[in-house]
């Protein structure tokens, strides 16, 4: 969960809520991404079509607060801020491809 807030007494907070299963994470071998040698799995990519997000305001003027759902999102991870074992899967299937 990600939290924004004025720096100053009273001021709104925002709170944004990110999911997706694990299992709409494409786990064939990654996608490919730009590199310094080309574009190639290892670290890749990997992404979900089937993610949502939640935004809720609090501290609205006479304490009001709204909430925003948002279906349908996308979520995409490369490098270093995917699974470690989503990368080693990922180079393992471009080693098998190449032999």
């Amino acid at each position: 969960m990600l939290e924004a807030r004025r720096r100053w007494a009273g001021a709104p907070r925002v709170s944004l809520r990110l999911r997706a299963p694990s299992e709409t994470f494409g786990r064939d071998g990654g996608l490919f991404v730009p590199t310094i040698d080309g574009f190639a799995r290892s670290p890749g990519a990997v992404e979900s079509f089937s993610a949502s997000a939640e935004v809720q305001v609090n501290g609205l003027p006479s304490g009001r607060s709204s909430t925003f759902k948002l279906e349908g999102c996308v979520f995409e991870f490369g490098g270093s801020f995917q699974d470690p074992a989503v990368c080693k899967a990922a180079e393992d299937a471009g080693a098998d491809r190449q032999a």
